[in-house]
């Protein structure tokens, strides 16, 4: 078996998603705890570890990664938790061609631009020139030092290419920028930062990994909202925006509120509403009610009351008739 192939559903599968299908979870500082499946337990003895991407029950001493756990989960061989696991991924268990390869490293490298790009934008917010204004507008909007810091809310520079010039000395390569969708191209050819002058919220997959941005104007700009495209990363069809930080109140509550942008959900947040997720420009889709379902067995739909919430709602609705 090829490692890469191993690689690729441990980048692709969420422990705490699988885990939490068998165990209920709580989270306990960065980590999530429950009752351990493979011994009788009466007290949370089992540790996952999203950040880690492992697993351990300090009483009966199991452990490992997505995998291993699968393997105990299912009484089944290697082979076999990679087949359950690359089924549930959506990957083909077949050696990767050398094109494979290439569209692997390129992924990564995309990973590695976004997470620091996410890195640079949180920077920006902190200067004591450019960043001051954007601090107050912050306040203005009632958002908190906490929250900001919380949910990693960060600044693009006005400008059209203070992160080019920023990657750039970073050892980023043009392409990677454009295939993680941090820049535009010109006719020309010339390459620009796609976000300028914005408050930057980023976006972060199931397992708090970043994947895109959203970003709100700080000036007239008739395009309030911006979020990033469509990326080898990022569907805003299959991605929550908060999921990975709403995920613990909503396992606690059993129910989670979805939103339709990122503002409501952050301000819902600070106001203890913490299991509140958004959709980013979208209807609330089958990938985004599976992402919750193994979670919570209620979902609550805020969206506004304007034409396109209703379109919304009514889509909801009539997909869940259909069903």
């Amino acid at each position: 078996m090829d490692n890469s192939i191993k690689d690729r559903i441990l980048d692709a599968v969420d422990i705490v998603d699988v885990v939490g299908q068998t165990v209920a979870l709580t989270r306990k500082g960065k980590d999530f705890v429950g009752l351990c499946p493979f011994h009788p337990d009466h007290k949370p003895s089992l540790s996952v570890s999203p950040s880690k991407r492992i697993f351990k029950c300090w009483s009966c001493g199991v452990g490992g990664d997505v995998i291993r756990f699968v393997q105990h989960r299912d009484r089944v061989d290697f082979r076999g938790a990679l087949a359950i696991l690359a089924k549930r991924a959506g990957i083909d268990l077949r050696p990767l061609t050398p094109q494979d390869r290439q569209a692997a490293e390129l992924r990564e490298q995309i990973q590695s631009a976004v997470a620091w790009a996410r890195a640079h934008f949180r920077h920006n917010l902190e200067l004591p020139g450019p960043g001051r204004g954007a601090r107050e507008y912050a306040t203005q909007r009632g958002l908190s030092a906490e929250t900001l810091e919380r949910f990693e809310v960060g600044l693009a520079l006005d400008g059209w290419d203070n992160l080019v010039t920023a990657a750039r000395r970073a050892g980023l390569r043009p392409d990677v920028l454009e295939h993680a969708g941090l820049v535009a191209r010109h006719e020309t050819g010339r390459i620009y930062d796609r976000f300028r002058n914005r408050l930057v919220f980023p976006i972060a997959d199931a397992a708090g990994r970043p994947v895109a941005f959203g970003g709100r104007t700080l000036a007239d700009d008739p395009a309030k909202y911006l979020n990033s495209p469509e990326t080898v990363l990022f569907s805003k069809s299959r991605v929550l925006y908060g999921f990975d930080l709403a995920r613990p109140a909503i396992a606690e509550r059993d129910a989670a509120i979805v939103v339709e942008g990122y503002m409501d959900a952050v301000l819902l947040h600070q106001y203890g509403f913490r299991h509140v997720v958004a959709t980013l420009g979208t209807a609330l889709t089958d990938a985004h009610v599976k992402l919750i379902e193994p979670v919570a067995s209620t979902v609550y739909l805020c969206f506004d009351g304007d034409e396109a919430g209703l379109r919304a709602a009514i889509a909801l609705m009539d997909r869940e008739r259909a069903l």
